[in-house]
């Protein structure tokens, strides 16, 4: 998981908020004003804020070849729910600054076996759950985060773990997600230890991942976190 630099609210999103405060408005209902063209302009920008990532999973979205059905494949999620179960409200369903953009989280290819939704990730998992300590525009809550060579998602912080397995559910065995990042992590070991100057090709690659912004690398963060270690550990 990487952090997201959030930008400038799209045009047309503060007179929309001001117009259910003066309804009176439950954050649900203030996020069903939200309609086309001003929801595909805010689901644009939130994409470019991401770099084409889903802010969870950090997979690409929408996934190849869905770009033109992307509504069903990428999802607008909400930090801090819309229908918390204290039914708090502090204006969250149209605050940009609460909007993130997910990936489907599994809805289309769990079997009709999947009562439950265990093999669901991601917003599809968390629903109306809440994180205890995870924000993923918040770079502080995320840095306790780390990776195995197998692509488990792991943190030392009791909280941070609980919201990865838990409410996100990114540790799923029944999901790609661990395969993936075992993948793009195998790929890049490889390709290092192939290298002459082992050192100088990290901090290229690290130089490259950090700079990335219109089209990040899938599972990037998972490659900046094993470039780091690995030099740190070169460097002692």
């Amino acid at each position: 998981m990487i952090a997201i630099i959030k930008g400038v609210e799209p045009a047309g999103l503060a007179e929309l908020r001001e117009e259910a405060r003066q309804a009176g408005d439950t954050p649900e209902d203030a996020y069903q004003r939200l309609r086309n063209p001003l929801k595909k302009v805010v689901r644009a920008s939130l994409l470019h804020e991401q770099g084409g990532l889903c802010a969870y999973c950090m997979r690409k979205i929408p996934p190849e070849g869905k770009e033109d059905v992307e509504e069903l494949y990428t999802h607008i999620e909400h930090i801090i729910p819309r229908n918390p179960k204290d039914q708090r409200d502090v204006g969250q369903g149209l605050d940009y600054q609460n909007m993130v953009l997910t990936c489907d989280g599994g809805s289309h290819t769990a079997t009709p076996s999947d009562n439950k939704g265990s093999a669901k990730t991601c917003d599809a998992c968390k629903d109306d759950q809440e994180f205890q300590k995870i924000n993923p525009i918040k770079a502080d809550t995320l840095a306790s985060i780390y990776y195995t060579v197998d692509g488990i998602i792991k943190s030392d912080d009791a909280a941070v773990q609980r919201d990865l397995n838990e409410i996100l559910n990114l540790n799923c065995p029944e999901s790609p997600l661990i395969d993936a990042r075992k993948k793009v992590l195998e790929t890049l070991m490889d390709d290092i230890s192939a290298a002459g100057d082992m050192p100088e090709l990290c901090r290229l690659y690290l130089k490259k991942f950090r700079a990335e912004k219109d089209e990040k690398t899938p599972f990037v963060g998972v490659l900046i976190w094993y470039l780091q270690e690995l030099l740190a550990s070169m460097e002692k």
